[in-house]
């Protein structure tokens, strides 16, 4: 289905060279654009740089310009999800490079991540998420800034580093996130060091995940640059196509039941509250899969070497550590990395050829899901739970299954500074500890069982409920002792 309908049906296309040149053929609006190294140096480093990585990886900056074009709906709001382009501009920025160094613990599948610019600057939410499996894994992960806040905070925090960076309107950074996967399909692109690329999947978290809506359904069907996405923890609505924004309307913006590609939903209890998705929830396909993780906050927890480093890298480059929270309302510690970790496992397979990814349960709810302002959307109530207080339904985790406390998806806390998004948690007192589990025995016993079923049903990887169970074995939990907190 023709996506982008281009004025006169010619297209003004950035070569690899920087030359301006005309072309009929729509898949063209990907030109590679001009690649440079920005070097990292003893005075220079990257934003928010992870460097020296772990597992023989090598961390890179890249540079790149082209022109992309700004678009507006045949029709507002869609669908039908045609666009038609109404200008073209010059655009300079930025891309991530995490890679292995060695070309034989590379395997072949390259994420590329639309860095979210929610706090102003750019955030790396999925590698935050499960930079440990994407590393003994051997991905490749590329960040790419699409959008001008995140280039206007680079050029404020390194004037020298990144003073050449422009975007001039956000309308642009849908050909921004479509050139950057084209200037990684490039031969022996300087990007991964020469290596071959056997698959490009994209992904974005929370505003950008949202933004991978319009995409998925307008430009990838031109663009054919992507051969897959996870698009994690979208709302209901989509940011407008051009400008600045996060919501431009208050529809239900379903992935396209055309989608030509692989396509994974992760979504939170979190996501249905405080992002509203509850009612824009969508049926799987042959082509698209949602998994549902309860008991999660909005985007869900990294694992915890991934949470430390990721608190570690951004308090060095915002100079701002996290704040000490309120005892009286504490944001919730749900992680959702471990079943983030299979639910990549299972796309990169499906993408290369594979099966598709296991159907997930649904989370139940108390009653339909209704249309609610966002933010903050709908409050804990729409949520069914079980005795304890916590979600029924969706995919079944330790945490959920042997819980230590009650996990709710949205918070009444500081709603103006978005404490809403960081969900609640209300730990179990010593009494309801020890009335769950008489004895550290039967709480190993039930961590145990809960991870072990989540492997035989395709939502966890071995590894990473060992690692569970190991956790649940080095605790203090089912003996003698206070208040137990994640």
């Amino acid at each position: 289905m023709q996506r982008i309908s281009l004025i006169g049906l010619m297209l003004l296309l950035v070569t690899a060279s920087g030359n301006v040149a005309l072309a009929q053929e729509q898949g063209a609006t990907t030109a590679a654009p001009t690649v440079t190294e920005l070097a990292t140096t003893i005075t220079s480093h990257p934003w928010l740089a992870w460097a020296p990585l772990d597992n023989g990886y090598v961390e890179q900056e890249f540079q790149f310009s082209g022109v992309a074009g700004i678009y507006n709906y045949v029709s507002a709001p869609p669908p039908p999800w045609d666009v038609t382009q109404q200008d073209q501009q010059p655009y300079t920025s930025r891309m991530i490079v995490r890679r292995p160094a060695d070309p034989a613990a590379f395997n072949g599948t390259v994420i590329v991540e639309w860095l979210n610019v929610t706090a102003g600057y750019d955030v790396d939410i999925e590698w935050d998420t499960v930079a440990q499996y994407l590393q003994r894994s051997g991905y490749a992960f590329v960040g790419v800034s699409a959008q001008a806040a995140g280039v206007n905070a680079l050029k404020k925090w390194d004037p020298q580093r990144y003073g050449a960076l422009n975007i001039v309107d956000d309308g642009q950074s849908y050909d921004i996130f479509s050139q950057a996967a084209q200037a990684l399909r490039e031969p022996n692109s300087p990007l991964l060091g020469g290596m071959p690329v056997q698959q490009i999947i994209g992904t974005g978290v929370s505003q950008s995940a949202m933004r991978l809506v319009p995409y998925i359904n307008s430009f990838q069907p031109v663009a054919h640059v992507y051969d897959g996405f996870f698009v994690h923890s979208r709302g209901r609505s989509m940011p407008p196509i051009q400008g600045a924004g996060v919501f431009s309307d208050q529809q239900m913006d379903p992935i396209s039941s055309d989608v030509e590609v692989p396509v994974l939903l992760f979504q939170t209890e979190g996501d249905m509250l405080a992002m509203d998705y509850a009612p824009a929830r969508q049926p799987d396909t042959d082509r698209v899969r949602t998994w549902e993780v309860p008991g999660s906050a909005h985007v869900g927890r990294g694992s915890p070497i991934d949470a430390t480093l990721a608190a570690g890298v951004r308090a060095r480059d915002t100079h701002a550590a996290a704040g000490l929270g309120n005892p009286a309302c504490q944001a919730n510690p749900f992680p959702s990395w471990q079943v983030a970790d299979s639910a990549w496992d299972h796309l990169r397979s499906w993408v290369g050829g594979g099966a598709a990814p296991p159907t997930s349960p649904r989370i139940q709810f108390t009653h339909p899901a209704t249309f609610a302002p966002i933010p903050s959307g709908d409050t804990n109530s729409l949520i069914a739970r079980d005795e304890m207080g916590n979600a029924l339904g969706g995919i079944r985790t330790p945490e959920i299954d042997a819980p230590i406390g009650t996990y709710y998806g949205t918070s009444p806390c500081n709603p103006v500074t978005l404490g809403f998004l960081a969900g609640l948690y209300v730990p179990f007192d010593a009494a309801t500890l020890a009335k769950l589990y008489p004895s550290h025995d039967v709480y190993v016993a039930r961590v145990t069982a809960s991870a072990n079923q989540a492997v035989a049903d395709g939502f966890m990887l071995p590894d990473d409920a060992q690692t569970l169970i190991n956790e649940a074995n080095a605790s203090s939990i089912g003996k003698l002792g206070a208040t137990i907190t994640p």
